[in-house]
């Protein structure tokens, strides 16, 4: 597959799951630059520090839901106060082990996030959220 991403960041308190999903991701050639966090407060360093230079902002995040502290929704929350601007560059999925139908309901609260996939990671999840994000890219997002 071709490099069609800049950056991915992963974000799962799981460093098996990290190095997994970067595994994956090498092989498919969509990116070369993958970043991954194991806490929420990491993630937001990272976004935080990329939204200064909005080309450095990782455009696919793939998002854990259960991790100790602060979870997938605290993250999702704390940025619904960026700048729509920066908002609508981000893709983010949500990949838990948890196939709770509430989950997968809540995310519509989100207009960022595009989807949501049950763990592992695969090749053919991976090409599905390729078409995802060809189809989300110079969309819009607007927020309250």
């Amino acid at each position: 597959m071709e490099r069609i991403i800049n950056s991915v960041l992963l974000v799962d308190d799981d460093e098996a799951t990290n190095v997994y999903n970067t595994v994956m991701i090498e092989d498919t050639g969509i990116t070369d630059n993958i970043l991954a966090a194991r806490s929420v407060t990491e993630a937001l360093n990272i976004l935080n520090n990329a939204k200064e230079n909005i080309d450095t902002l990782p455009e696919l995040i793939l998002l854990d839901i259960n991790m100790p502290i602060m979870n997938g929704w605290y993250l999702l929350e704390e940025l619904k106060h960026f700048e729509p601007e920066v908002l609508s560059r981000l893709n983010i999925v949500m990949l838990s082990a948890s196939d709770n139908p509430n989950d997968i309901k809540k995310i519509d609260k989100y207009p960022f996030v595009i989807d949501y996939l049950s763990k592992p990671l695969s090749e053919d999840k991976i090409q599905k959220l390729i078409s995802k994000y060809r189809s989300n890219a110079g969309r819009s997002t607007n927020l309250r």
